[in-house]
């Protein structure tokens, strides 16, 4: 992460790593959009359903896996849906 002096710490497009401190350690890979996850095409099939997830450090959740986060809890109950 780097701090920016007017808006706080952000994401580098592009990095792989592990956000770690004393109670946890979780590998961390930031897209190239300097969001958590994987890149998602700007063009998206049709019939695929896109949902955007916005928040502070509670919805980036940089202390679980990022399996375990809500945006990704949330993907799991479109299975059956493409999203």
């Amino acid at each position: 992460m780097h701090r920016a002096e007017k808006i706080g710490r952000i994401h580098i497009p592009n990095k792989v790593g592990f956000f770690r401190d004393k109670e946890f350690s979780h590998p961390i890979e930031i897209n190239s959009d300097g969001f958590v996850g994987k890149d998602y095409a700007v063009q998206k099939k049709e019939g695929v359903f896109r949902v955007v997830v916005l928040g502070d450090s509670m919805v980036e959740a940089m202390q679980v896996p990022v399996l375990d986060n809500f945006s990704s809890s949330c993907g799991e109950s479109f299975l059956g849906s493409q999203v």
